[in-house]
């Protein structure tokens, strides 16, 4: 269920920006919480792979769309991009 909300936040900030002018904090918050790699034997079924590629697609929607008004969780998202990265390479 996490994975279709993260996809479909996604699609709304493309297409209906609005809605989420009054919780671009909140979204925020929440796309950096689903960003992090967990390994294949534990996640056998992709499910949080499958979290963490919608949770980065939609932060690069939110960049888009947002702009300015989003640059400020940039920093953020690129530290735990880089942890997801760096713990990749590690399997």
């Amino acid at each position: 269920m996490k994975q279709i909300a993260l996809s479909s936040a996604h699609q709304v900030a493309k297409c209906c920006p609005a809605l989420f002018n009054n919780y671009l904090e909140k979204v925020a918050e929440a796309l950096i919480k689903n960003l992090f790699y967990t390994p294949q034997e534990i996640d056998s079924q992709g499910i949080y792979m499958g979290c963490c590629n919608n949770a980065s697609a939609a932060v690069g929607e939110f960049a888009i769309v947002y702009g300015e008004q989003f640059q400020k969780y940039i920093p953020d998202f690129a530290q735990k991009i880089c942890e997801v990265f760096t713990s990749a390479t590690k399997v």
